[in-house]
């Protein structure tokens, strides 16, 4: 699925020690090893329906949501349409969709590490077989969980793929 779904080339962990996002970003978007970068926030939760476990979820809320296309393909399964980020709910992946038996407007929810439960709305379903996504707004974020994301992650495409340019970014 990468080059088709997953158009980044290299991810990057920031630390919860890291002083200054914007510098750190700063610093990415100044590389000449990388073209263009987008930071997000990348969390673990479980999700739920009628009360049951149903499945361990990867939750995804860009920083930028206008430029997830560049990093993620969101579109449908059949005819490939786009799908867009909106504020009125989350886009699953099709693994996660087949496995909660959610279509666009089923909600659904998440279990958080304290603990508590969030209910979503899907306002779509993304072509993904591989593994369970959520992916959400910034603003969305906020309005469901009361805080801010915290961001915890960013993807980065490289001028030209190549083992000598991966090399260079791990020195």
């Amino acid at each position: 699925q990468f080059g088709d779904i997953f158009k980044y080339d290299v991810t990057i962990a920031i630390s919860e020690n890291t002083e200054s996002l914007e510098e750190l970003q700063d610093y990415i978007n100044s590389n000449q090893y990388i073209n263009s970068s987008e930071t997000l926030m990348v969390k673990t939760v479980d999700a739920e329906k009628n009360g049951e476990t149903i499945a361990s979820v990867s939750m995804s809320v860009f920083q930028n949501p206008e430029v997830v296309d560049d990093y993620i393909t969101l579109r449908t399964m059949d005819d490939h349409t786009p799908l867009e980020l909106t504020d009125d709910g989350v886009i699953i992946s099709q693994k996660m969709s087949n496995v909660l038996k959610a279509k666009a407007g089923d909600s659904f929810s998440v279990v958080n590490s304290d603990g508590s439960k969030t209910e979503l709305k899907v306002t779509g379903v993304t072509e993904n077989y591989a593994m369970n996504y959520i992916y959400m707004t910034p603003t969305l974020y906020r309005n469901v969980y009361g805080e801010e994301p915290s961001y915890n992650m960013i993807y980065g495409e490289l001028p030209i793929q190549t083992t000598q340019w991966e090399d260079l970014l791990t020195q």
